[in-house]
C-alpha cells in the first residue's frame, strides 16, 4: 500500500526528528563515556523521551498513520525540553532537584545523613559539569528540544 502525500511528510518531519534525537543521544554518550563527565538522575531523565522519538522514527516507516506517531514524538521533544530546563533550574537554584540528586547532610541526624548519603548519586544535578556559550548540556538540551517541537508542530499544521 503506497503512502499518501501527507504520511509521506509526516514521516519526513518525524525522521528529522529521530535524527535529531538520536545526534543528541550520541553526543551524550560521547560526553559520557569518551569525556568522562558522568550523568546525574535528570541527565538520564532527559534521555528517554529521545529514545521513544528514535524508535517512533524508526516506526513511521511501517506505521499506517505516520501522523499518530509525529503527535507523540512531537510530546516527547517537549517533555525532554521541559526536562531540561527544569535541570537547568536546578543547576542555577532556581528550583530544588529531586532527592538524592542534590542532597545535603549539614543538618540531618548522624543516621539519617548516612542514609541519604547512600541514596544519594555520585554525580549532583545542582552542578555544572560543561557549558557552551554560557548554557550547560541540559540547557542546551531544553532549547533545542523545545525548538524543535515548536517547528515540528508548525509543519504539523501546514501538511
Amino acid at each position: 500500500m503506497a503512502l499518501r502525500k501527507q504520511d509521506s511528510k509526516h514521516t519526513m518531519v518525524l525522521s528529522g526528528l529521530a535524527i535529531l534525537s538520536a545526534s543528541l543521544i550520541a553526543a551524550a554518550l560521547w560526553f559520557q563515556y569518551v569525556e568522562g563527565l558522568h550523568p546525574c538522575k535528570l541527565c538520564l531523565w532527559q534521555r528517554w523521551p529521545h529514545y521513544l522519538v528514535i524508535l517512533c522514527g524508526v516506526l513511521a516507516f511501517t506505521a499506517l498513520r505516520p501522523s499518530v506517531l509525529l503527535i507523540l514524538a512531537i510530546m516527547m521533544m517537549w517533555l525532554t525540553g521541559g526536562i531540561g530546563g527544569y535541570h537547568a533550574g536546578v543547576e542555577l537554584d532556581l528550583f530544588s532537584g529531586p532527592g538524592g540528586c542534590t542532597a545535603t547532610f549539614e543538618d540531618l541526624p548522624a543516621g539519617e545523613g548516612l542514609q541519604a548519603l547512600l541514596d544519594t548519586s555520585p554525580v549532583r544535578c545542582d552542578e555544572i559539569v560543561w557549558s557552551f556559550l554560557g548554557l550547560s548540556m541540559a540547557a542546551w538540551n531544553g532549547l533545542i528540544s523545545t525548538l524543535a517541537a515548536v517547528i515540528s508542530m508548525i509543519l504539523y499544521r501546514r501538511i
